[in-house]
């Protein structure tokens, strides 16, 4: 199964037949499919087809595509680093640029974003999928997520250019006052620290 976020609500992407699963014919039914999802009110919508490397081909098909990648930062003190946007708490990531690899893109944004210096990538995470609406249309983004660590004692900077309102180290107890205010498709990352 592979879960895309609207904000706070999600398209199931599955393999998996049960009766009241979204089926679709074509690519144009699809995408009319993920547009009334799109403007509704809807809390989830599962979409079935017996190929799912195939539903998600067509599923890219309806948006544009971007990549970014992130991090899930760890201090020696055991802390987590975390930034606030747009009133909303979030991990730093940000968009790859072309021939990049992901995790000197998480790595970057995790400095640009922060102004923390040369975290450590311990593993990668999973990769989660979200879908936004701008002025040039839908677009589709898959972050790339890594564990990372940061042995310093630097106090975290926001980047003002890019709205980061604050950012800071949270202990692992005051992560779920945090998780109360952010994006479902952070929690299963901050879950996991």
């Amino acid at each position: 199964m592979i879960d895309i976020y609207f904000n706070n609500r999600v398209v199931h992407l599955t393999d998996t037949y049960k009766e009241y699963y979204a089926k679709y014919t074509n690519r144009h039914d699809l995408k009319e499919l993920v547009y009334k999802f799109a403007k509704s009110e809807h809390e989830e919508l599962y979409i079935y087809d017996e190929g799912l490397n195939n539903l998600f081909k067509n599923f890219k098909t309806c948006f544009n595509y971007i990549e970014a990648a992130g991090g899930l930062v760890v201090n020696d003190k055991d802390k987590i680093l975390v930034i606030k946007t747009n009133g909303v708490w979030q991990l730093p990531k940000g968009k790859v640029e072309k021939g990049e690899k992901y995790d000197a893109a998480a790595i970057r944004e995790v400095e640009e974003e922060t102004g923390i210096i040369e975290p450590i990538i311990v593993k990668q995470l999973v990769s989660t999928y979200h879908s936004f609406k701008n002025k040039n249309g839908m677009f589709l983004k898959r972050t790339y997520w890594y564990k990372m660590f940061y042995k310093g004692s630097a106090t975290p900077k926001p980047q003002k250019e890019e709205n980061i309102e604050d950012a800071r180290w949270v202990s692992h107890g005051d992560i779920y006052d945090i998780m109360k205010n952010t994006h479902k498709s952070l929690i299963c990352i901050w879950e996991k620290a």
